[in-house]
């Protein structure tokens, strides 16, 4: 199971994160409570109307459980099940993607997705151990970079469906 510490900005950065993407988030712990608390505080100064639920987790700490209260606001909004977790994909891949030069095997971390995401479709071309795309370049530092490419490839069109505007 991919462990990840995906601070706040950068998913408000990269997606509109709704309570329940915030939820399933925590769930598998690909972000930490920090995370939901820092969400609450963002929409104490955006919003006029805030629910108590958001209230009471902007005034959270760390330390604090958020779990009963992200629950309280996931359980408010509509349900997109179908968008989470290809949301969540998306947003990994990202991170690990800026993040690459401080990960030992970023195309390991890949494979560890592509295995926990259940093998979706629209990452098998940069997915080390899948039958390459096109033909062998020659040399694995050369094989390697292609699949890199393609990584980037896929973030930029995922960029296009999940990125605030």
């Amino acid at each position: 199971m991919i462990v990840a510490d995906i601070p706040f900005e950068f998913l408000n950065q990269h997606a509109l994160m709704s309570w329940h993407d915030i939820q399933f988030g925590l769930e598998h712990q690909f972000i930490k409570p920090k995370v939901a608390i820092d969400k609450a505080i963002e929409m104490l100064s955006t919003i006029e109307n805030n629910s108590i639920e958001e209230i009471e987790l902007a005034g959270l700490l760390e330390s604090d459980s958020v779990t009963k209260l992200v629950n309280q606001l996931a359980a408010k909004e509509v349900n997109q099940n179908d968008c989470i977790k290809s949301k969540w994909l998306y947003l990994l891949l990202e991170w690990f993607f800026v993040n690459k030069l401080f990960i030992n095997d970023p195309l390991g971390l890949v494979e560890k997705i592509y295995d926990d995401f259940d093998y979706p479709e629209e990452i098998t071309a940069f997915v080390r151990y899948m039958p390459m795309v096109g033909e062998d370049l020659g040399t694995k530092e050369l094989n390697e970079a292609r699949l890199y490419e393609y990584w980037n490839v896929y973030l930029e069109d995922a960029r296009k469906k999940f990125k605030p505007h």
